[in-house]
């Protein structure tokens, strides 16, 4: 009796030891699906993101080839020294529709009373824009560009107006279009003003 104990015993140890390899082998295959689990959740939502990242870009780039797309050049004219006895001076920048459909130019606006702006396409000076809120910019207007069309940004600077100012002076004119992505257009001039 004692030797079938015995072996009870050993019996007993072994299938203890191999419940506990067999529940040690579950937990570490349950482990091993939670994580295969969670890398597949993780790369399904990386792959979701540039999905939605690339269709995004697509329909941008798309759209941005249907709309107008205003670019001026140069955006910014130095003047260099300007006496105020030489009186009004002028510069002209380059305005083109880059875009694929047309360009509406609505209004123009500029950030102080001696600088002013006017657009000539095809030949024909359009009116005057001086500062806004001087309340004598025109209504009403605007001004198209076809997809490649040009134009002509004339800005002029009258050192009249600020007779006793002398040194470096930045002005701009402000243009409003349909541009999607820049509904205003900064055009910046720089003058250095002396006697």
């Amino acid at each position: 009796m004692v030797q079938s104990n015995d072996i009870s015993k050993s019996e007993r140890k072994k299938m203890k030891k191999e419940k506990r390899i067999e529940e040690r082998e579950s937990r570490r295959r349950e482990r091993d699906m939670r994580e295969k689990k969670n890398r597949l959740v993780k790369y399904g939502v990386i792959a979701l993101i540039v999905i939605v990242a690339a269709f995004y870009m697509f329909n941008r780039d798309s759209n941005s080839a249907e709309a107008a797309v205003i670019k001026l050049d140069p955006t910014v004219h130095d003047f260099g020294d300007v006496s105020v006895a030489g009186g009004v001076v002028s510069t002209t920048m380059t305005i083109k529709n880059n875009g694929g459909s047309d360009l509406v130019i609505s209004d123009m606006d500029s950030s102080c009373g001696c600088t002013s702006a006017t657009i000539t396409k095809d030949g024909v000076e359009g009116p005057v824009f001086g500062m806004k809120m001087h309340g004598k910019n025109p209504v009403d207007w605007s001004e198209t560009l076809l997809p490649g069309e040009t134009a002509q940004l004339n800005i002029y600077y009258d050192p009249t107006v600020h007779q006793d100012l002398r040194g470096a002076v930045t002005r701009a004119i402000s243009i409003y279009s349909n541009d999607p992505n820049h509904k205003i257009s900064v055009a910046k001039i720089e003058v250095n003003q002396v006697d």
